[in-house]
């Protein structure tokens, strides 16, 4: 997390970066920047989450800078610094955001309290664009494990494949379940003078279809070829519609399709909407509509299962068997395979269900979410082979099966927590210790505050007086070389912090430490 001061004044700026790193360990970085050209550069080069920046500056003001800001898209948490507390500085502040205002000279308390709305502020933000992030990641993997689960349902009833049919309908990637309705439409597309290979066809129809679909809220599931010309259209029922809604939509996508592809690409397209059906009754609904490529009755080649044995694997989870599940996962992978590699969207469909369990496994066991679980992100999920994906799940699973047993584990961990403050008492921060003990700071944040009593930034900051009581009664080293030695470049701030935790100043305490160490060796 970084923060940027801006003010023209440089024993301003100077001066609360030693003051923000005094009081806010959780912050990595202070910067520091004396105008708004200078914050501009900053701002191309530092992700800054936090901006404290005065108002009234030579040239441009800090108006200036949160309007460009505002024009770049970039979303600091911000107060603004000012000598004067005027209405109109309020009322143009409402239009940035500004989450408050610091009045100068500065209050010490008032300081304290601004960082600590701030950060909680960013915290809000952050786990907010998380969960959209992986909303987003979610829902497209969910989509693309819909959509191969409804292509190979269709090919198994062309295919005149009962079993695999059977087989498939049993177990419906969630959260489809058998009675799920959907909407199918017949479409033919043909082409004019210009000869388009089938599969250009089919690309230009499935964005172009999305594309509309989306415009009009629709829940475009799949575009499945029948034959060379023919293809099955299939949507859901999206949130807040009626049945009717989704047919009048559809019949509007569709004209507009038709309408792009007679104008743009010289094709001719014919449809016809179907009625409703459920997911169970799809493949007999359109058994007339899909040509066969087998004798009925042929098994044909085995289809994998597109539905993991999670209740399996959650009873594994449970018990702590990380390597029955290892053998679980790798024998479901390995059914999977076609010619060698599951798909992709067999991988992702495995992803879906495996969110799904590991939600619900730690929904029931506190609060913490997948998101927490996964302190590195969700960058090495993207476009993993099966082999790195089963390490891991296997990774999500040992950390789950740890937090099972949270009782003894966080007393453990929490112990190597207050070791490594110890060792690092000058510059450690709730971000380092987080990075150190890969832990998400959230969770690092409730782990320490379930085991000690007390929040992780208290503790730090009690350590560090506690380091500076030891060093002024045993040391010869001066108060300012002291306060540098536990985290405080600023000697008045240490001072004062000193006195807010001790109840008198570093002088006074080493004066009376020194006093009772003479009277207790004259005796």
């Amino acid at each position: 997390m970084n923060l940027l001061v801006v003010d023209d004044n440089r024993y301003v700026v100077e001066g609360l970066k030693d003051q923000i790193l005094a009081l806010a360990p959780e912050i990595d970085q202070v910067f520091g920047c004396y105008s708004v050209a200078q914050a501009k550069e900053l701002f191309r080069a530092q992700p800054i989450d936090l901006l404290i920046s005065d108002i009234e500056m030579p040239g441009e003001d800090g108006f200036a800078l949160l309007d460009w800001l505002k024009q770049e898209g970039i979303r600091p948490v911000t107060v603004l610094l000012t000598s004067y507390a005027e209405f109109s500085y309020a009322q143009r502040s409402l239009a940035f955001g500004v989450s408050s205002y610091l009045l100068k000279p500065l209050d010490e308390e008032a300081l304290a309290q601004t960082l600590g709305q701030m950060i909680e502020t960013n915290e809000t933000r952050s786990r907010e664009r998380r969960r959209m992030d992986i909303g987003d990641a979610w829902l497209h993997r969910q989509r693309r494990a819909h959509a191969d689960y409804l292509r190979r349902l269709l090919a198994a009833a062309q295919g005149g494949t009962a079993s695999a049919v059977r087989m498939l309908l049993a177990h419906p990637p969630a959260p489809l379940t058998a009675a799920e309705q959907l909407l199918p439409a017949c479409l033919c597309i043909t082409c004019g003078a210009t000869a388009w290979r089938g599969e250009l066809v089919r690309y230009a129809a499935e964005n172009v279809l999305l594309e509309l679909s989306q415009q009009n809220h629709l829940e475009y599931t799949l575009l499945y070829p029948l034959g060379e010309t023919e293809y099955v259209l299939l949507l859901r029922l999206g949130q807040e519609q009626t049945e009717a809604q989704v047919q009048q939509g559809l019949d509007t996508v569709l004209r507009f399709f038709a309408e792009f592809f007679r104008d743009h690409l010289d094709m001719t397209v014919e449809y016809r909407l179907e009625d409703w059906c459920a997911l169970e009754k799809l493949p007999e609904a359109l058994g007339r509509k899909l040509p066969g490529g087998r004798a009925a009755g042929d098994p044909g080649p085995a289809l994998p299962p597109c539905k993991a044995d999670t209740d399996a694997w959650r009873r594994l989870i449970l018990a702590s068997d990380l390597d029955g599940l290892r053998a679980s996962v790798e024998q479901y992978l390995s059914q999977g395979r076609h010619g060698g590699m599951p798909t992709d969207d067999f991988l992702g469909a495995l992803q879906v269900d495996w969110y799904l369990m590991l939600n619900s496994i730690l929904k029931e066991h506190g609060s913490l979410t997948v998101t927490d679980l996964r302190w590195e992100g969700f960058s090495r999920w993207v476009n993993a082979t099966p082999e790195q994906l089963t390490e891991l799940l296997l990774e999500d699973a040992s950390r789950v099966a740890e937090l099972l047993d949270a009782e003894s584990l966080s007393s453990l961990n929490v112990a190597r927590i207050r070791a490594y403050i110890q060792e690092n008492i000058a510059e450690v921060s709730r971000g380092s210790i987080a990075e150190h003990f890969h832990f998400s700071p959230n969770y690092l944040s409730k782990l320490f505050r379930n085991v000690e009593g007390v929040s992780l930034i208290h503790y730090i900051q009690n350590q560090r007086m506690e380091r500076a009581k030891d060093l002024l009664a045993n040391s010869d080293q001066t108060i300012s070389e002291i306060a540098l030695e536990i985290g405080y470049p600023n000697f008045s701030h240490f001072s004062k912090r000193f006195r807010d935790f001790i109840g008198c100043s570093p002088n006074e305490y080493r004066r009376k430490a020194r006093s009772a160490g003479q009277k207790g060796s004259s005796k």
